[in-house]
């Protein structure tokens, strides 16, 4: 079983999730899908998917919108992230800088005060300024 497909499994049990939003861009990746249903999730897996979200969830944004709801710029904080997001982890690089290019200047880095409230309002400690530098360097271009 793959990281993946425990992700998937847990989805699938999950009481309080009606509904799911995956991504299929080949075949193998269907059969890897339809290959969990009805399938219950194994300790082993379960621990190993605990360990997965505890060493790779620092750093991760929720897009719960703290940080863009408070933001005295009105810089769209968690649109910027979301399309870095889609550039690093989904290799949607023409999407995401896309995606950015519809922004009005005065909603990106461009309008950033430094000022650090959206950073002291986020729930997960994200480093938000710095994300959406980063975002700028990679999604303007």
């Amino acid at each position: 079983t793959t990281i993946y497909q425990a992700m998937l499994k847990w989805v699938l049990e999950n009481k309080n999730l009606t509904s799911a939003v995956i991504e299929m861009l080949t075949w193998g990746q269907l059969e890897e899908d339809l290959g969990v249903i009805g399938k219950p999730l194994s300790e082993m897996e379960r621990k190993n998917l605990f360990r997965y979200v505890a060493e790779n969830s620092e750093g991760y944004c929720h897009m719960c919108g703290e940080c863009q709801a408070n933001c005295p710029s009105r810089i769209k904080t968690t649109d910027i992230i979301r399309y870095l997001t889609y550039y690093e982890n989904y290799e949607k690089i023409g999407m995401a800088k896309k995606a950015y290019s519809r922004l009005k200047q005065a909603q990106t880095v461009a309008a950033c005060q430094d000022c650090g409230e959206c950073e002291r309002l986020c729930p997960y400690g994200i480093s938000i300024r710095k994300r959406i530098r980063e975002a700028h360097t990679v999604l303007s271009c």
